[in-house]
């Protein structure tokens, strides 16, 4: 019995599963946008070279750059995740943003509990969410629902993606490429 690789980097053989998040991300800023926000930050928590290995933050500017809006590099917000909770991580950026003086209304995060780490974070500096602050993660998970507000999430069916690394396990499809749209989940932390 052969092992499959599921997840490998781009120069591995295997099924390569890639999450296109860039409509879900365009669609997100463009409501935004619409609510009246003007200054939207990214809160990688990583650091720079992982953060910009990633294509998140790429179609994040690559959406405020189609909605006019300002693409600075200086409000995406850098961490040492995953050595450090991504709670934590997301407390540390608000802080961060505080003390910086950069006027924020509406940032996505790495991760839900990165984003609500974040809306802690500023819940502790006085910031009301939404309000003053709309909040979006990445993954929809279990907690966003829970959360206080709950949070708006860039989310992907992930029953659909087990049943794509199933049909590759169980040798259903060969070794390829296969794309999974991310969709976003607007809930109150990104309410006008």
């Amino acid at each position: 019995i052969g092992a499959k690789v599921v997840r490998g980097d781009i120069f591995e053989a295997g099924f390569k599963l890639e999450i296109n998040y860039r409509d879900a991300i365009f669609e997100a800023v463009k409501q935004l946008k619409a609510d009246g926000r003007k200054n939207i930050a990214f809160v990688a928590g990583m650091d720079k070279e992982y953060t910009f290995s990633d294509i998140r933050p790429k179609n994040y500017l690559e959406a405020l750059e189609n909605q006019g809006m300002p693409t600075g590099k200086g409000n995406i917000f850098f961490g040492n995740y995953p050595h450090e909770k991504a709670f934590e991580v997301g407390k540390k950026a608000a802080t961060e943003i505080v003390n910086s003086g950069t006027i924020i209304d509406a940032a996505f995060c790495m991760n839900d509990m990165m984003a609500l780490g974040l809306i802690t974070g500023l819940k502790q500096y006085g910031i009301r969410i939404p309000e003053q602050v709309a909040v979006i993660g990445f993954d929809d998970t279990v907690i966003s629902e829970c959360s206080d507000p709950p949070l708006s999430s860039i989310a992907t069916d992930t029953e659909e993606e087990a049943r794509m690394y199933i049909e590759y396990i169980a040798g259903c499809v060969s070794n390829q490429m296969s794309e999974l749209k991310a969709i976003y989940i607007k809930r109150e932390s990104s309410k006008k």
